[in-house]
């Protein structure tokens, strides 16, 4: 400040100078710290975005009165579930007390059972008789379906001839469980006051299934939904009259993805007030879980992956599979050699395919591949369907016509390949059972690997 107001004498004043001494300050060469300079804290407002916003918010509607106006039923806060958040597992909402139960929902017929029984897993019947609809024998396929996604002998992707009225049918059908399974059956029973199920997981001792819990709504409501629970060593109380909640006569709501892939036998239990045994089913009942999804054995369904010019030029092999690229005169014909390989515990199908960026794209054109180039995506090259309960494993190669006048650029190859694991829930369109459950059902679990080639005339 005092340089500022008198210069260099009140600087010789300040360090006590001599008066024939010039004195200055020249701010550009200073030795510091130097505190000339007063320092402040100025507040200014700044928009930040906010990355972590909800995936999905809820919102459910229902009108509960009658009145023609809709009544909320279920709402989500704001910042309830971020991008980040990983894996989740199925979404459950709990509705309010006032919503009303949509009776129209598919529920299995139990009806009435002359003893406690598991009757039902989704809506597929698991009793032995009248009409067997699992593998009920001691080899390998025991707990599989019997009908839900048959092995086609020809080995095409196309939809499963079933009896009636086909004199002969695809099969045999050894379509494992997965996801989440209800189980239904009957619990009356004299003094019967709880039950539970036990099971056998790949011949172990039998144990109970524990710390499975749900909520059923009381039918046909309104009112407030019961919270299922047992008890530590598996017990749940028996509730009577059994349709007086929905679903009705619900044993269990096993998610299976919680437990180790394999075969469970399972029976029920009828416990008395003391929660002694006094009944238990026979025989029991198998489930064949398979949660497992489709793998390449390799690492990568791609295994090797080969170009040449055509007509007849010299094969060349990419070293390895990182960004390949090939170097073509413009409006060549190039052909493609893709070998690939993968497998499932339970394998419905698999097949390759070729893309493009818009400019062209890579046409399914199998060995040997001479003009005119007659796409044919249906041959073996390209597709398969298990021809065996043991079929779980594809190896092949595929062959693919980039036209000349397809534009240089990106173009890509993808293999797909499905498990023939099915849910029982029915809710894939495939009406089960309207067709007695002869169905090829909708793939809930699979796999994809896809493989990017650059394209670049030179």
């Amino acid at each position: 400040m005092r340089h500022h107001e008198s210069g260099a004498g009140a600087l010789r004043e300040l360090v006590r100078g001599k008066a024939e001494r010039e004195y200055r300050l020249d701010l550009n060469r200073y030795v510091g710290p130097f505190p000339l300079w007063r320092c402040e804290w100025v507040w200014e407002k700044e928009i930040v975005p906010i990355l972590e916003v909800p995936d999905i918010t809820f919102w459910v509607t229902q009108d509960t009165d009658g009145d023609g106006d809709q009544e909320t039923i279920y709402t989500d806060g704001w910042f309830q579930i971020g991008w980040k958040s990983g894996p989740l597992s199925d979404v459950i909402l709990h509705a309010s007390p006032i919503a009303r139960i949509n009776g129209s929902c598919e529920v299995p017929p139990v009806g009435p059972c002359e003893v406690p029984e598991i009757t039902f897993a989704g809506l597929m019947p698991v009793t032995p008789s009248p009409t067997p609809y699992l593998d009920t024998t001691g080899g390998p396929n025991r707990g599989t379906s019997t009908r839900v996604n048959p092995a086609h002998a020809d080995g095409q992707i196309r939809a499963s001839v079933f009896p009636p009225p086909a004199v002969s049918a695809d099969g045999p059908a050894t379509a494992p469980f997965m996801g989440t399974v209800q189980l239904y059956g009957c619990t009356a029973y004299p003094n019967a006051e709880y039950y539970r199920l036990m099971y056998s997981h790949d011949g172990a001792a039998a144990v109970p299934f524990t710390n499975i819990s749900w909520w059923l709504d009381p039918f046909p409501g309104p009112g407030a939904p019961l919270h299922v629970t047992p008890d530590a060593q598996g017990w749940y109380p028996i509730l009577t009259p059994a349709d007086a909640w929905f679903p009705p006569n619900e044993l269990l709501d096993w998610a299976t993805g919680a437990y180790p892939d394999g075969l469970y036998d399972i029976t029920l239990e009828i416990g008395d007030g003391s929660k002694t045994v006094i009944y238990t089913s026979s025989p029991a009942v198998p489930i064949r879980v398979d949660n497992s999804a489709p793998y390449a054995p390799l690492g990568s369904a791609f295994v090797s992956v080969s170009w040449r010019a055509l007509p007849g030029g010299a094969w060349f092999t990419f070293p390895n599979l990182i960004c390949p690229i090939v170097h073509r005169s413009p409006g060549q014909d190039l052909e493609f050699q893709v070998q690939y390989n993968v497998a499932a515990t339970h394998l419905l199908k698999v097949n390759i395919g070729g893309s493009g960026c818009g400019g062209g794209t890579l046409l399914p054109v199998p060995s040997p591949t001479v003009p005119p180039y007659v796409q044919q995506p249906n041959d073996p090259e390209y597709q398969h369907w298990h021809t065996s309960p043991t079929d779980n494993s594809v190896s092949r190669t595929a062959h693919f016509v980039l036209p000349g006048s397809a534009l240089a650029g990106c173009y890509g190859f993808s293999v797909n390949a499905y498990s023939r694991a099915f849910n029982p829930a029915g809710g894939d369109g495939s009406n089960p059972q309207g067709n007695d459950w002869y169905v090829d059902t909708q793939s809930l679990i699979w796999n994809q690997w896809n493989l990017s080639v650059a394209v670049i005339d030179v």
